[in-house]
């Protein structure tokens, strides 16, 4: 059986390795070739005013909008590449003084149908979208994209090649919009500040451009100019407005100071043998965000005592019975806007193991943060620089540690080459109490004909612990990926030696050599229900660097993809993992466990009113919460996700996840754990500026004592939000979470007759029914921007 399954392995990797990329560049060699120039191309005039939306009454130009561009005859990228848009789209463009006109006229041969929702900023993408997509610098890298739904709704974000296809949302800017549904479609009128666009100079300038319209019942992206889905990326295809005078407004300064005042009760645990409950009726705190944009495109950020309490809580995960750190993506807008300055490019998380260079959670509590970020010709710079206070915060009073801060340094400098290549250099730095970790390294990125992308990062680690040890490492990556319209292939690879340390970054695993490898190919009937359907493969292995292979992944499943928003696609795989005598204590030796699985992935949204998620899956799992003194066992597991969201009427949604992990004693067919994870997420939009929030989060991890070391922990957290935005950085937010949990009153076991706690004990007690409250905020943030 093992022999069957090693030469499977070596035959699969070897047919796909080699030879799937031969077979997807033939298949999507006909992709369409750029049209011409003078067919991507607008003249866009300069007007005496700006226009408004009452001039477009009746989804017809009027006024001084009859002077202003129109484009028109937008294509298909899905799910028909290349055909003309079912539906009729136009955009007129002009200019004046100060900003920059875009008007949608998005006609609809069904307008009851068209998806429209009153939502939260940014939280528009279950809805009919528009999009325009500006390339200032015409780098083809590097975009500003400006969404809205039909009722005028905002997203903004920064578009960056090869980021997923995606725009990162957490970057924010002044702009305005208005929406109209009309019986003929729907109407958005956007107006963009230069000084938004941090336009570069004055004089007339050409900029790059692409219009995207999603008509979200179909699943219909269509653009102009034509974006092929046969050709990788979007700023690549752009087509060009012409004739734009900004008139030197594209420089600005901004300050954006905050007040908050907060009432907390909080559970402190810094001493392990002596857990405690700590309150404060009132705390006030102000803070200043400051923004300068200089030399025309580069960006100077600062932040003083910077305050997060409006920030929403992380998206569950389960982190039970985990042998590495589980990832939670970065949530808070200073380290989130500009971050695509900072990203290596081209190596995402592959099979969880990839490494981020730069994770700025391990900022967990600033008192200040810089940053510089900008272009200047082909050259890409980031810079910050920040400290920390919670490695301080963290310990009792008797620590060494107590009351030290620990201080980041990051460079990121890229140069351009050609026309979507280039290379790089990063160095991170993490300092704390005389102990460094330092990376530095090299990374490049070289586009290969119209489909294919090549990247690699190089790095060393020097770590000097605070015992006073030093360590070096190295990690070295490399990537080759394709995308068609039909098909998607990735091949990675990663050498990461057993004492590489990223404390400013994030790594799940060292002492590997991995191998990864995944490819789709999709066949596209395009009919009146089927609109594509295919299989995706991948395999991945592992070895550590003497050569043991320590884990494998092998994994298949055929999608299928529908025009009323559903697809679904079971899945079937074996994987391995082994286990060394350094991975778990008590091991004499190598230990393999050997599982299969299967599953169901599907989703949809067949109204506008319901989205529906789901992720389930049957497999086996190696048990390491094992009772002290127990070597890991085999268990079967389940786990299941779920996600549904509601939209009862316009403007209220509902955001419900459940989250099940159970898994079972394999040899006993005994329960070891039955972890839930249920929560609601509530938001009311009385208008575009004022809403409210309610989440609800419930988290019941119920443990058998006799097959694992895990407590029965039980949680209850409470979130509400009044939020008042003008726009960004303009906000008055009202806020209260409150949390319980099944702690016992006295915290810990004491000794007999006394109340001190016992250094014999095991830290907090818990019981199985009682929850009380340990952690309450209250808190009132007002925050103003001044724009100059």
């Amino acid at each position: 059986m093992a022999s069957c399954l090693q030469l499977w392995i070596r035959v699969f990797v070897c047919l796909s390795f080699l030879l799937f990329p031969l077979l997807a560049h033939s298949i999507d060699k006909d992709g369409n070739d750029a049209l011409a120039l003078d067919a991507r191309s607008v003249l866009v005039p300069r007007l005496p005013s700006g226009p408004r939306i009452s001039d477009f009454e009746d989804m017809k130009p009027h006024g001084i909008a009859l002077k202003m561009a129109v484009v028109s005859n937008f294509i298909q990228a899905e799910p028909s590449d290349g055909q003309h848009a079912t539906q009729r789209t136009e955009v007129y463009l002009g200019y004046d003084a100060k900003s920059l006109y875009v008007v949608w006229l998005c006609f609809d041969n069904e307008p009851k149908k068209v998806r429209a929702h009153l939502v939260r900023r940014e939280n528009i993408y279950d809805d009919d979208v528009v999009a325009v997509n500006i390339d200032t610098f015409r780098d083809h890298r590097h975009g500003l994209n400006f969404g809205s739904n039909p009722l005028g709704v905002q997203a903004d974000g920064l578009w960056t090649e090869g980021n997923n296809n995606n725009p990162d949302n957490s970057w924010d800017t002044v702009w305005n919009t208005e929406g109209k549904l009309t019986s003929k479609g729907f109407i958005i009128w956007q107006q963009i500040p230069f000084r938004s666009l941090r336009a570069h100079g004055s004089g007339l300038q050409d900029w790059g451009v692409t219009f995207h319209r999603v008509i979200a019942r179909t699943q219909e992206s269509d653009y102009w100019p034509h974006v092929s889905a046969r050709i990788a990326g979007r700023l690549t295809q752009e087509g060009l407005m012409r004739g734009i005078d900004p008139q030197g407004e594209g420089g600005n300064f901004q300050l954006n100071p905050y007040a908050a005042l907060a009432g907390f009760r909080t559970l402190d645990q810094r001493d392990p043998l002596d857990p405690r409950l700590s309150q404060r009726v009132a705390q006030g705190k102000i803070g200043l965000d400051s923004k300068m944009v200089f030399r025309e495109s580069l960006v100077l950020d600062a932040t003083l005592n910077p305050d997060f309490a409006q920030v929403e809580s992380d998206q569950p995960q389960n982190t039970v019975n985990q042998r590495f750190e589980v990832f939670f993506p970065e949530k808070r807008p200073f380290f989130l806007e500009n971050a695509n300055y900072f990203n290596i490019q081209g190596i995402p998380p592959f099979g969880g193991t990839s490494t981020t260079l730069l994770f700025t959670r391990r900022i967990a509590d600033p008192s200040y943060g810089l940053r510089l970020t900008g272009k200047q010709g082909p050259w890409n710079l980031g810079f910050l620089f920040a400290d920390d206070k919670s490695p301080g915060k963290i310990v009792p009073e008797t620590d060494p540690l107590f009351g030290k801060k620990a201080y980041f340094g990051i460079a990121r400098v890229t140069h351009d080459l050609g026309r979507n290549s280039s290379i790089g250099f990063i160095y991170t730095d993490r300092e704390l109490n005389g102990s460094f970790n330092r990376v530095g390294g090299i990374d490049g990125n070289y586009k290969m004909g119209k489909n294919w992308n090549a990247s690699f990062h190089s790095v060393l680690s020097s770590t000097l612990d605070l015992s006073n040890v030093n360590s070096f490492g190295q990690d070295h990556e490399a990537e080759l990926d394709g995308n068609g319209r039909r098909f998607a292939y990735l091949l990675q690879y990663q050498d990461i030696t057993p004492q590489f340390q990223t404390e400013a970054g994030f790594v799940r695993r060292t002492d590997i050599r991995h191998l990864g490898n995944y490819y789709h190919f999709y066949f596209r009937p395009e009919g009146k229900h089927l609109i594509f359907h295919g299989p995706e493969l991948s395999g991945e292995r592992t070895w550590d660097h003497q050569g043991t292979g320590i884990q494998y992944n092998f994994n298949g499943d055929w999608v299928f993809q529908y025009r009323n928003n559903s697809f679904f696609a079971p899945v079937v795989g074996i994987e391995s993992d082994t286990l060394r005598p350094q991975d778990f204590s008590g091991l004499s030796s190598d230990r393999k466990f050997t599982q299969d699985f299967v599953g169901l992935v599907a989703s949809a949204a067949p109204v506008r009113q319901l989205t529906l998620n789901t992720q389930i899956f049957r497999q086996g799992a190696v048990d390491i919460v094992v009772p002290k003194g127990q070597l890991p066992v085999e268990g079967d597991d389940l786990s299941i996700s779920q996600t549904l969201t509601l939209h009862p009427f316009s403007p209220l949604t509902i955001d419900n996840t459940y989250i099940l992990d159970r898994l079972l004693h394999n040899k006993q067919h005994a329960s070891v754990y039955n972890n839930h994870i249920i929560r609601t997420k509530w938001n009311y939009q009385f208008t575009k500026e004022f809403s409210l929030r309610f989440i609800a989060q419930y988290n019941g991890l119920l443990a058998n004592p006799t097959y694992t070391s895990l407590d029965t922990v039980k949680n209850l957290n409470f979130d509400v939000l009044f939020t008042y935005l003008v726009h960004p950085g303009t906000a008055v937010y009202v806020g209260y979470n409150s949390n319980l949990e099944n702690v016992d009153p006295g915290l810990c076991l004491h000794v007999a007759g006394t109340l001190q706690c016992d250094p014999n004990g095991n830290g907090l007690l818990r019981n199985n029914a009682r929850l009380i409250n340990d952690g309450r905020l209250v808190f009132v943030k007002v925050s103003y921007l001044f724009r100059h």
